[in-house]
């Protein structure tokens, strides 16, 4: 069980079947190659057979077993798909149990990049985990990765809920500020259009206050205009008097002297 906890296991291993030649050559190329750890080399040998064999359900198990030892997932889950058109329910349960295996592998890659993608990853890998362990009671390893993988789940899934409450109190905090902006905005315009009013009301009752200068001046102008009319209807009363011979003049003590000075 120590071993176990180290990593999520996954056994695979060559199918060691008999061929005829020239494919069995080819396949004991491909099983050497994969136990000496030349996965590349083995990939090569299993495509070469895949040629004359393309629905041969071991072929492709053995492409998905050194895809997935170069760490290509994606290669491997497809190639182990393959295999699962077949009527060897332990080909079957095997494929099924490495498709979980890499399901999780490949959630584990994206779990800091992409959340959402890892879960969805690693239900996958329980569901094929599920199906291992339904065509073989007894696979303890599949029963131990579904367990492992569980915990690994609930895991991501805490860390995306505490993600969408920070992501909620962020939102909550940039609404409320673009809130407040908006309310010192429309307190600004408010104050705007209140001194454009005052200034509005203050033009007004400066107009109305010329106005009425200009009315008083106008008025004063008549007033002065008419006493300006008395003073001239005096003057010219003075200047028809000067005018009268003098014997009609009024008659001082004194003689009225012509200056010439």
């Amino acid at each position: 069980m120590k071993v176990k906890s180290i990593l999520v296991l996954i056994m695979i291993s060559p199918l060691f079947i008999a061929w005829f030649k020239p494919d069995a050559d080819k396949i004991k190329a491909g099983n050497r190659q994969y136990k000496q750890g030349e996965y590349n080399l083995a990939l090569e040998s299993y495509n070469d057979v895949l040629i004359n064999l393309p629905k041969s359900p071991y072929i492709h198990y053995n492409i998905g077993n050194a895809a997935y030892q170069t760490g290509d997932y994606k290669k491997a889950v497809e190639a182990y798909t393959e295999s699962l058109f077949t009527d060897d329910e332990a080909l079957e349960e095997k494929a099924n149990y490495n498709i979980g295996n890499c399901k999780y592998r490949q959630g584990k890659l994206k779990e800091n990049t992409n959340l959402q993608e890892a879960v969805n990853l690693f239900r996958e890998a329980l569901d094929y985990y599920k199906r291992a362990i339904e065509l073989n009671r007894k696979n303890l390893n599949a029963k131990y990765n579904h367990e492992f993988v569980e915990r690994k789940l609930k895991e991501l899934l805490d860390r995306q809920q505490d993600q969408r409450d920070n992501e909620g109190e962020q939102q909550e905090q940039q609404e409320s500020e673009e809130e407040s902006q908006n309310q010192q905005q429309e307190e600004g315009n408010a104050e705007q259009q209140s001194e454009s009013d005052l200034e509005s009301e203050q033009s007004e009752e400066q107009q109305r206050d010329d106005k009425r200068s200009v009315n008083q001046q106008q008025g004063e102008e008549k007033e002065m205009t008419m006493e300006e009319a008395l003073r001239l209807l005096d003057a010219l009363k003075d200047e028809e008097q000067h005018q009268l011979p003098q014997s009609q003049r009024k008659r001082g003590r004194f003689p009225d002297v012509f200056k010439d000075w």
